[in-house]
């Protein structure tokens, strides 16, 4: 009886005329009749009927560079268009979505690339056929894996929420913009002609321009628009024993106007070019470390990447046909300590899609609605080292009944939360100078021969996975949401040893950290007074639900250097790798 008063509320919002003005969008436009046609129509015999409709669409152009020694080895343009069907059947307080192991209610087609509604029209009623066909086998499929489950107040699967508008110029890149990337690409690669001691640095860079369109049955539809520009800067290498090298820095903007300067980008690749060709001949780690660490401004910001930026949805575990397949599912690890204190009780995060630059450094994970149409909104997720709150979309928990506009990722037939511009402060920030003094003085007192300060960790992006790479450490008979569990960091690129007693510096190579848990985090001491700025793609896969197609979505991460009073720091396993026999024949010639 819910569905059905849902669906004669939604068919009646379309058929009434609610909304007074025509959608400035053709596609839209076109869009509309087919979502009353649908909802009106589109049912199976002896099955439920859709209680909510929407079509989702997406127009990308997608500019990838690549840059080698000062030339371009890559230069590819690729325009994507899709639309996507999502329907729910069932009812707002269980209905077809949020589950793995048969399907998920969603149908994507790839569509017209212009604004001419008949094929779109095509595409939208062949999407909507087989998202309601699938959809129905869904909720047959969670109905039968809910049984074998013991549900204790379970959550509905839909909260309500206020129809937003929003119509913003569509996204797209532009000849000057390609222009400008290339001359980077060119200019940074160069950089590594200076540098014998490295075997490969490449250069890349992805543009991407997107524009979303949403409509559906409650009264939501907008056009909204994504920005983004990622130059991503790599180089591999081997040490004199023959252990393979590599580093990896990356700068974001939302647009290439916005990239810092040539000779700032310049400076960065040089910098990792002079890194790595230390470590060639720098010492590994030779026995285990436990004690302070002190993580500088751009190191800290990778690591709360690393660690709570994935962790802070509060979009429910889904249901599974399988027990095995939640294990897939990455995300929510602090759900459990909601109204804890998870840092020092000086120590503040916000989350906040509003803010578009830190410092005069750009954000990159603005936005005005979220995938689901509701308004971003700014929201205290951290207070005084407690965790207050958690980014909701509209799959409410039980603890959190509604969205608060962070829908970011689109994962089958549901919207999944995720950060955009996430901000870590801190009250008794101190400066770099002070945060060393006081690492040498833990160090000293715990009778340690040295402290480790971290620079820079790996990028994730280059080969340890999209998002927290979670460490279960249970029996293996527990349910993979009730097993402990930890991050697991990228190993560092740029780490030293500090002698307590002189303060030299020493680069270290082969370092990884032991597992990271929340109680780590308690274990900060002091921060920076200064911050730096990350940004980056979440990975689609974040969320470990499959979707096609794969939409990363940008994001930006504010954190200060951070000292902890312990981590643990272990030498990695010896790989010797022999070296080339040949030299280099590039430099060997003498460059030009």
């Amino acid at each position: 009886m819910r569905a059905f008063a849902g669906f004669l509320a939604a068919a009646m919002l379309l058929a009434g005329g609610v909304r007074a003005a025509e959608a400035p969008d053709p596609i839209v436009r076109a869009l509309e009749p087919e979502l009353s046609r649908n909802l009106a129509k589109l049912l199976l015999p002896d099955q439920p009927r859709p209680y909510w409709f929407a079509f989702s669409g997406m127009a990308m152009e997608n500019l990838e560079i690549g840059g080698r020694l000062g030339d371009i080895v890559q230069d590819d343009l690729s325009r994507l268009h899709y639309l996507q069907a999502r329907i729910r059947v069932g009812s707002t307080i269980m209905d077809n979505t949020n589950f793995i192991g048969y399907g998920d209610g969603g149908s994507v087609r790839m569509t017209t690339g212009d604004d001419t509604p008949g094929p779109v029209v095509r595409d939208a009623w062949l999407a909507a056929d087989g998202a309601y066909k699938n959809a129905v086998g869904t909720l047959a499929a969670k109905e039968a894996a809910l049984k074998r489950e013991t549900q204790e107040d379970r959550a509905p699967d839909f909260s309500p929420a206020e129809p937003a508008e929003v119509w913003e110029e569509p996204a797209t890149l532009s000849d000057a913009d390609r222009g400008v990337l290339r001359d980077h690409a060119r200019a940074l690669s160069a950089v590594f002609r200076a540098f014998p001691a490295i075997q490969r640095g490449d250069i890349r860079i992805n543009a991407r321009a997107a524009t979303f369109r949403f409509v559906d049955t409650e009264g939501f539809r907008f056009r909204a628009s994504q920005r983004a520009v990622r130059i991503l800067v790599t180089a591999n290498t081997q040490a004199t024993d023959g252990t393979p090298l590599q580093d990896a820095v990356s700068v974001m903007a939302p647009t290439a106007p916005a990239l810092p300067s040539a000779a700032s980008l310049a400076g960065t690749a040089r910098a990792l070019a002079e890194r790595l060709s230390r470590r060639v001949t720098a010492e590994g780690l030779k026995d285990p470390y436990l004690g302070p660490v002190l993580f500088t401004a751009p190191a800290a910001a990778e690591f709360v990447r690393q660690t709570l930026a994935g962790e802070l949805a509060g979009t429910p575990a889904p249901v599974a046909a399988e027990d095995y397949m939640k294990a897939s599912v990455k995300g929510g690890l602090l759900v459990k300590f909601l109204d804890l204190r998870v840092l020092p009780e000086w120590m503040d995060v916000v989350d906040d899609p509003g803010r578009t630059e830190w410092q005069s450094t750009p954000l990159c994970g603005g936005y005005a609605v979220d995938r689901e149409g509701v308004r971003a909104r700014r929201v205290d997720l951290v207070r005084d080292g407690r965790l207050v709150s958690l980014l909701m979309s509209r799959a409410p928990s039980d603890k959190f009944k509604e969205s608060n506009g962070h829908g970011r990722i689109v994962a089958g037939n549901m919207a999944r939360a995720a950060i955009s511009n996430l901000i870590m402060t801190a009250r008794k920030g101190q400066s770099e100078k002070a945060l060393v003094d006081r690492l040498l003085k833990m160090a000293r007192a715990e009778g340690l021969p040295y402290a480790i300060i971290v620079r820079h960790l790996n990028e994730p992006a280059t080969g340890e996975g999209g998002g927290p790479r979670r460490i279960t450490m249970g029996t293996g008979r527990e349910d993979p949401s009730e097993a402990p569990s930890r991050w697991g960091l990228s190993p560092a690129l740029d780490i030293v040893r500090v002698d307590v007693r002189t303060g030299v510096e020493t680069p270290l190579r082969g370092a990884i950290f032991g597992p990271v848990g929340v109680a780590e985090l308690r274990t900060i001491v002091a921060a920076g007074e200064e911050s730096a700025v990350y940004s980056f793609f979440i990975p689609s896969d974040m969320v470990g639900v499959y979707q096609w197609p794969q939409e990363d979505t940008p994001a930006s991460i504010v954190a200060p250097s951070l000292l902890f009073s312990q981590l643990e720091v272990r030498p990695t396993a010896k790989k010797h790798v022999p070296l080339p026999f040949l030299p280099n024949p590039f430099f060997a010639r003498g460059a030009p």
